[in-house]
């Protein structure tokens, strides 16, 4: 909808406004209201306020001018009802039965022109948008006001209806309660939850059967006195009768805050679960088995965000970026890179290791194949506390697979006795300064495969060191001049 009122309508609308004032209340009122009206347009329009404050719903002006369109017809079909007195009236003539064609079919021209106009002022189009965005009954009752008791009245009726469309959903809230597989119940609440729906959630709470385990899920953006009261009480009330209730705050913490005395006054912007980026321990740890409750949680919060995505993604994938990083639990790559499905092709083993072209064919291969899938950059990313790092230094002889994987590390230890004068390794503990020094030597064995230098030569590939601060949470890329972490510049 291009307009609220468009350039054909808005003359219309003067006129029926016009005309409804001047029946009502006379042609001096009506005529000073509409010069009123002009002059604020005007003067919002030189101010270039008009846009944000004439704005009113499309469903209240367009039923007006459905109502106004509804009158011209049936007005029109009256006086065609009414052509045997039309033509009775007409002044009469020498014609006779002449006379009362053209008389007739004028009268009848007239009212065909004015109802085909009527009509077309109903647009089906207006209709069938209201209807997609839940705005039909605004639209209805704007015309039904028109039709039956005149534009004034119409239009504030329309506004009415409007707000109170508005009104419910600003305070509109979904109530499901379900048994759990397990067992125990879960009841879910999602969007704004205050007062007037109150008695409903309660209507909806007596699903439950008294006594029960249950799991509160609250999905809301806002939370007030009322709601929360409604809330604690009936939690109360399971709990005395020997039932377990567990609230499970998604997006935020509005129960807790209400708890703890500390609401807040406005409604909060819905963002992704907190416990996306949260570790198990922070939500799950009742669970004896965190994957499978990940993958449950994953399959009833998380995979609806994400489907759209993957169902771009199910034919193929072209990532962009090659992200080799360490296997430590504590390092996500989609997290700290803010990346989602088909971003990133990873790499991920115990000190973020790159063997030099020829030794390890898996890596090999995982190069290979993320230059053939189109890369354009590949990201060696380090990371403080490292395991393979401090194991390293400690001199201590490992045995096994962990033993000689670890032996790809002594380049970079060469590299790190090198650099060791540094000035900026003086204040730099020394597994730290070895998991910098690492992610530089890993770049250079990167440039040994020979898929990656004719990549780099032409121009369709770059390389980057990267280092991740843990207990900051800061990702930094490492120069490899000085050894020093700059922070990554926002492109």
């Amino acid at each position: 909808m291009r307009s609220v009122i468009t350039r054909l309508e808005l003359p219309l609308a003067v006129l029926i406004l016009a005309g409804g004032l001047s029946h009502e209340y006379g042609w001096p009122v009506a005529s000073a209201v509409v010069l009123g009206a002009a002059g604020v347009r005007f003067v919002l329009g030189a101010t270039r306020l008009g846009p944000g404050t004439l704005r009113l719903s499309p469903a209240v002006v367009h039923g007006a001018l459905t109502g106004a369109a509804a009158t011209i017809v049936l007005d029109q079909v009256h006086a065609l009802l009414d052509l045997p007195d039309i033509v009775r009236l007409w002044p009469e003539g020498d014609g006779g039965l002449q006379h009362t064609l053209i008389v007739g079919a004028i009268a009848v021209a007239a009212g065909v022109l004015g109802g085909v106009r009527g009509i077309k002022l109903i647009g089906v189009a207006h209709l069938r948008t209201f209807w997609r965005h839940h705005e039909i009954l605004t639209y209805v009752v704007t015309a039904a006001g028109v039709l039956f008791g005149g534009l004034v009245a119409g239009v504030v009726l329309g506004l009415l209806a409007a707000l109170a469309v508005s009104v419910y959903r600003l305070t509109h809230c979904t109530v499901t309660v379900a048994p759990c597989e397990d067992a125990g119940w879960r009841v879910t609440v999602r969007g704004t939850l205050v007062f007037l729906g109150v008695g409903r959630l309660l209507r909806e709470l007596r699903a439950v059967p008294p006594g029960s385990a249950v799991t509160l899920e609250l999905h809301v953006d806002f939370l007030d006195h009322a709601a929360f009261e409604a809330l604690r009480t009936w939690r109360e009330e399971q709990e005395q009768l020997g039932g377990r209730v567990m609230v499970e705050e998604v997006h935020d913490s509005w129960y807790q805050r209400a708890g703890a005395r500390h609401p807040l006054l406005r409604k909060t912007l819905p963002g992704p679960p907190r416990r996306f980026l949260a570790p198990w321990g922070s939500w799950a740890r009742a669970s004896r088995d965190p994957i499978t409750t990940g993958v449950a949680e994953f399959q009833r919060r998380g995979a609806e965000l994400v489907r759209p995505y993957l169902m771009d993604l199910a034919d193929g994938q072209q990532p962009e970026q090659f992200f080799i990083t360490c296997a430590d639990s504590r390092v996500v790559p989609n997290v700290i890179t803010m990346s989602g499905p088909g971003d990133l092709f990873c790499v991920r083993n115990v000190g973020n290791l790159v063997p030099q072209h020829g030794i390890d064919p898996s890596i090999g291969a995982a190069i290979e194949f993320a230059v053939k899938l189109g890369v354009t950059s590949i990201a060696v990313c380090g990371h403080s506390d490292c395991g393979a790092m401090k194991a390293t230094l400690s001199g201590k002889q490992l045995g096994g697979h962990l033993g000689q994987w670890l032996r790809h590390v002594t380049p970079s230890v060469r590299l790190f006795r090198e650099t060791r004068a540094w000035p900026e390794s003086a204040s730099v503990k020394g597994h730290e300064w070895l998991g910098r020094m690492n992610v530089l030597q890993q770049l250079a064995h990167l440039r040994t495969y020979p898929a990656v230098a004719e990549a780099i030569a032409a121009g369709r590939l770059r390389l980057h060191g990267l280092y991740f601060d843990i207990g900051a949470a800061k990702v930094s890329r490492v120069c490899p001049d000085t050894g020093k972490l700059v922070e990554v510049p926002a492109s």
